[in-house]
């Protein structure tokens, strides 16, 4: 059970791990997550949150806090995330975790840590990372875009990464109008930050921009 909606807000409790057994439509309602508030589901596969009808640019959820999520697809609306710690110490550690039919994804910003690791984005795009942030790392995930212009990962050019950015044993397949992964020139990162390790390219749209492998920043494995 949920906690009752007010003012099409859904606040989940601290310290609590919420379990989705099955496909959830919250008609039109968001969640916003506590402190150390789990969302879980049993797999990806047969576990989903959406909400039909909410607006355009409404992000389904919201948090200030450390939040792991695990095992569940996001799926069906304009924007799913909004992710802004304040400049506290967060740690985003995000398993199993697909956004399907999303076109904005949404923004991180100011927080610790981001490990995303075995996603996917599917017909989706659009993660945005923002303020100052320690480390993003992407793993064993798949980025499918949906051929709108756009990009499937942005570093903003307000963005500083101070520690990495990582993506390792990923695919990246941007197609039509949409580009794989921009970092802006403009963004903070250090020298040999900017890691892609066995990263696979494909659908014929473009793959990099803002900074390639000619940069500092860039340290490319294969």
């Amino acid at each position: 059970d949920l906690p009752t909606a007010v003012g099409g807000v859904i606040t989940l409790l601290d310290d609590l791990t919420y379990k989705f057994l099955t496909d959830i439509d919250l008609t039109g309602d968001r969640l916003v997550l506590g402190s150390d508030t789990t969302i879980t589901g049993t797999s990806s596969e047969n576990a989903s949150i959406t909400s039909t009808g909410l607006g355009v640019g409404v992000a389904l959820i919201t948090s200030t806090r450390t939040n792991p999520i695990k095992f569940i697809t996001f799926k069906d609306v304009d924007t799913a995330l909004d992710f802004d710690g304040l400049g506290n110490t967060i740690a985003l550690d995000w398993n199993g975790v697909n956004f399907l039919n999303v076109p904005n994804i949404g923004t991180i910003k100011d927080i610790g840590t981001f490990i995303f690791l075995n996603g996917a984005f599917l017909n989706s795009k659009g993660i945005l990372f923002d303020g100052t942030i320690s480390t993003i790392a992407f793993g064993g995930s798949l980025f499918v875009g949906d051929g709108a212009a756009g990009d499937l990962i942005k570093i903003l050019s307000t963005c500083t990464v101070s520690t990495r950015f990582r993506t390792i044993y990923s695919s990246v397949v941007a197609f039509g109008a949409t580009t794989g992964i921009n970092v802006d020139a403009s963004a903070t990162i250090p020298d040999e930050a900017f890691i892609l390790d066995t990263v696979t390219f494909s659908g014929g749209g473009t793959y990099l921009a803002g900074v390639n492998e000619t940069s500092n920043k860039a340290l490319f494995i294969k």
